[in-house]
């Protein structure tokens, strides 16, 4: 802003004070201006509010004035400085002019003109522009103005506006010619895909109504388009939580979550709003895992805690129970999976085994005792829609659990058995996640990057089977320096999506539509470099679910419209095109075929697509056969009602008596009577009956039959009610010399065949001054020595080892259980002076006992 000063001028007759002034000019906006200066009272800064007339002349002395006075009323003056706005409206016409100015205090009415006045320089005089009328000649414009009808114009940078009059332009939508295989696609663009491996293409993010994206795959390899977009939840209390573990509906509408210490968490719009439970217990539980059935009613999550167990909802998360089912308090539990209908469950404890249940949780059984696996540091379990076909992946770690091997094991039986994976390359990987499809028969699982793990590497990777886990292929189209997380699949196992932690790499959200040969990183906004711990998939791949440790829920939905392309992805070959158009709201739709086209070029249609209108009868084939058509004959089996047709008189009708058959007869014999027995064959078995004698297998209820052999194969579990009153021990904890003041000693074992199925618990309050001699635990009914098999810690406290987790074995010669502890050198003995003054010990195992 340019300034002038005003000189000082002398005493004023009308004011007993002595007033100067200082000027400077303003900035025009419109025909007001703002007017800034500086008023002295006596050569001293006034302060206060003062009343101020404002005149316009065209000299700087006397004269007519050309406007005003203006008058601006309680102007506040602060050291002198004060600022207002005048506005004499259009009162310039190109001559010079000058503005006089009058004071007066506040209310006084009291004016004292101030001398000499000042002239207004050239920006507030600009607004003269207002009053130009007529036309300016095309002579006095410059010459880069480009006016109506000019011919030549090349112009260059970037236009915004409607085009509709623009004509004879050779494309409306930028070219690009893209090579790579992931392309993060821009408004208003068409790409030219050369790559001759499978390309993806992730619309805009951003975009405006009408907005189109094209793609033309040139090259061989075909091309894929993603619209879903990952977003963040926004709501309440969902961020900065740890979560752990999330699960979907099959539509993914209903969604679960759980947090350590955070929390059981559901929404039922797909991740926009989220409900954390009240149901009590729930809130403060060190949650691991979260699986969901098919219509996100029944729930079930489990916890990582030593008094923490596996709860259970049938109500869609409102409420919550924890199972009170033997064995399932005292466990860590790590992973949980639910069948579709949420019946058949499968949860999975750290060292603890594989536990089954087939009413949605009311009980479980331990599936595994380790007879046949050894012990395992189990991590990730997932089932079919049926329950029947089960994966569990356990983790590689020698110095803490040297008998866990770190592979897949499989189950097609709902868990009974087990078989071990044996595919080279599997056996030693310290996996974190499984998933499976709807029927079993396609998995996926990621093993994460480690850069110095026992002496060497281990990279981290994502394997495939399609043949529910008997063979398994490492897909080298995915990154192998990711730290891997979690993976989750869509029902027919086409649509993957996986998650990786910043550790070897970025981390981030990486998704595949080819069950798992090709992966691309989403290009969303905010997914990379977060501590992605879990993710989940609706049925259709469409609708995902992820969770971040120490962040929030984020979530991606697909963004077509109808039929087939409700997906999210929509699959091109090579050499096809098509154009993408935004509707609004995140939804973009196919253009097929394009607008105007009568599609009698296309080729490739899928008669299930049609929705509408009627095929006429010339385009039918020739073998249709139309209402009311004459000369037909057909052969087969037919139904309906037949009383327009002319049957022959050998026919016999319903109701019809008197009528002699013979030869053989099926079908429903229920209205026959008067059957006599000895028209029967002589082999038929007629109701009590006896002497009989039959061989071969039966099924049905066995109730009546007595006299039975149980060593002649009996299969399944004996009910424990069934076991008799032989089935409770007492353990007793102690060594050679000492013994220990026990005040729970309870024990209860089941005899089925030869086997010996038993949990022992003690709890001592005090022991022996002895410290030396090994801890020993009583058995139920001694075995043979020769036939031990494995023995398990389910859970202990006052025993400190320096060798991890105390373990169980048995000598081959004593009747009893002596606890131990993984060493460099093998099974060191648990010594009395390992124990505290108080404690709790529980051990399982089978043995033979004849």
């Amino acid at each position: 802003m340019k300034t002038t000063y005003c000189p000082w001028f002398g005493a004023l007759a009308t004011l007993a004070l002595l007033i100067f002034f200082q000027s400077s000019t303003a900035q025009a906006q419109g025909t007001a201006f703002s007017y800034q200066g500086n008023l002295n009272v006596n050569g001293t800064p006034a302060n206060g509010s003062y009343d101020m007339d404002f005149t316009l002349y065209t000299t700087n002395v006397t004269g007519v004035p050309i406007a005003g006075p203006v008058t601006n009323a309680a102007i506040a003056v602060s050291n002198g400085l004060f600022s207002t706005s005048i506005d004499f409206g259009n009162a310039y016409s190109g001559q010079s002019n000058w503005l006089e100015i009058a004071v007066s205090t506040n209310g006084a009415n009291a004016f004292t003109t101030l001398v000499p006045r000042q002239q207004l320089n050239p920006v507030p005089y600009a607004v003269t522009a207002a009053n130009l009328s007529g036309v300016v000649s095309a002579a006095q414009l410059p010459a880069t103005v480009i006016t109506n009808g000019a011919s030549g114009v090349n112009v260059s940078g970037t236009f915004t506006g409607n085009g509709s009059g623009i004509t004879n332009v050779p494309g409306t939508l930028a070219r690009v010619v893209a090579s790579g295989t992931s392309i993060s696609a821009q408004p208003n663009t068409a790409y030219n895909l050369t790559s001759s491996s499978l390309v993806t293409v992730s619309l805009p993010s951003s975009a405006d109504v009408d907005d189109v994206v094209q793609v033309n795959g040139t090259g061989s390899g075909g091309w894929q388009v993603d619209a879903r977009i990952w977003t963040e939840s926004t709501s309440s209390g969902t961020t900065n939580l740890d979560w752990t573990s999330v699960a979907s509906s099959a539509s993914g509408s209903d969604l679960v979550a759980v947090a350590q210490n955070g929390g059981i968490w559901t929404s039922t719009n797909s991740g926009i709003t989220w409900t954390e439970s009240t149901s009590s217990g729930t809130t403060s539980q060190y949650w691991t895992s979260v699986a969901s059935s098919a219509n996100g009613s029944n729930l079930v999550a489990v916890a990582d805690s030593d008094d923490d167990g596996i709860w259970t909802s049938t109500n869609s998360g409102v409420t919550w129970t924890e199972s009170t089912s033997s064995g399932t308090s005292r466990q860590e539990w790590t992973s949980v999976a639910s069948s579709s209908s949420g019946s058949n469950l499968v949860a999975l404890a750290d060292a603890g085994g594989i536990w089954t249940s087939t009413n949605s949780g009311v009980t479980w059984t331990n599936a595994i005792y380790y007879s046949s696996i050894p012990l395992q540091r189990w991590q990730s379990v997932a089932s079919s829609a049926s329950g029947s076909n089960l994966v569990a992946v356990s983790a590689y770690n020698p110095l803490i659990w040297p008998s866990s091997s770190g592979t897949f094991f499989r189950s097609t039986n709902s868990g009974v058995s087990w078989t071990v994976s044996t595919t080279s390359g599997i056996i030693g990987q310290d996996w974190t996640s499984v998933a499976s499809s709807a029927d079993g028969t396609h998995l996926a699982a990621v093993v994460p990057f480690q850069s110095s793990y026992l002496g060497g590497t281990i990279y981290g990777g994502i394997w495939t089977s399609t043949n529910s886990g008997v063979t398994w292929t490492e897909q080298l189209g995915a990154p192998t320096s990711e730290n891997w997380c979690s993976i989750a699949s869509s029902a027919n196992g086409s649509n993957l999506v996986a998650v990786a932690q910043p550790f070897g790499d970025q981390g981030g959200i990486w998704m595949s539509a080819d069950s798992g040969v090709t992966w691309n990183e989403s290009t969303s906004s905010g997914p990379t470099g977060l501590d992605w711990e879990s993710v989940a998939s609706s049925a259709s791949g469409s609708n995902l679910v992820a969770v971040v440790d120490g962040g929030g829920i984020w979530t991606a939905s697909g963004g077509f419209t109808k039929g087939a392309f409700n997906e999210g992805i929509f699959n091109g070959q090579a050499g096809s095109s098509q154009e993408f158009q935004y509707l609004g709201n995140g939804v973009w739709q196919p253009l097929t075929p394009s607008p105007g086209d009568n599609g009698q070029g296309l080729t490739n249609l899928d008669a299930s697509e049609l929705t509408s209108g009627t095929v006429p009868l010339a385009q039918l084939p020739a073998s249709v056969v139309v209402n009311y058509e004459a000369g037909v004959t057909l052969s087969g089996t037919f139904s309906g009602n037949v009383s327009g047709l002319n049957l022959p008189s050998d026919i016999i009708t319903n109701t019809e008596t008197g009528v002699t058959l013979s030869g053989t007869l099926s079908g429903n014999g229920s209205g026959l009577n008067s059957i006599s027995s000895s028209a029967l064959p002589s082999n038929v078995i007629t109701n009590t009956e006896t002497g009989i004698t039959l061989s071969g297998t039966f099924s049905g209820n066995g109730g009546g039959l007595t006299s039975l052999n149980a060593a002649s194969g009996l299969s399944g579990t004996i009910p424990q009610s069934n076991v008799g009153s032989t089935n409770s021990f007492t353990p007793i904890i102690g060594n050679g010399s000492a013994n220990f003041t026990t005040t729970t000693q309870s024990g209860n074992y089941a005899k089925v065949g030869n086997l010996v199925y038993f949990e022992a618990w003690v709890v001592w309050s005090s022991k022996g001054s002895a410290t030396s001699g090994n801890i020993v635990v009583s058995l139920p009914p001694v075995p043979v020595a020769s036939n031990r098999a494995a023995f398990n810690v389910g859970y202990c406290s006052g025993i400190t080892t320096a060798g991890g987790p105390p373990v169980a074995f048995a000598s081959q010669s004593a009747a009893n259980i002596t606890i131990g502890f993984y060493s460099s050198s093998g099974i060191s003995n648990v010594q009395v002076a390992n124990c505290g003054s108080s404690g709790e010990l529980q051990i399982t195992g089978v043995y033979r006992w004849q």
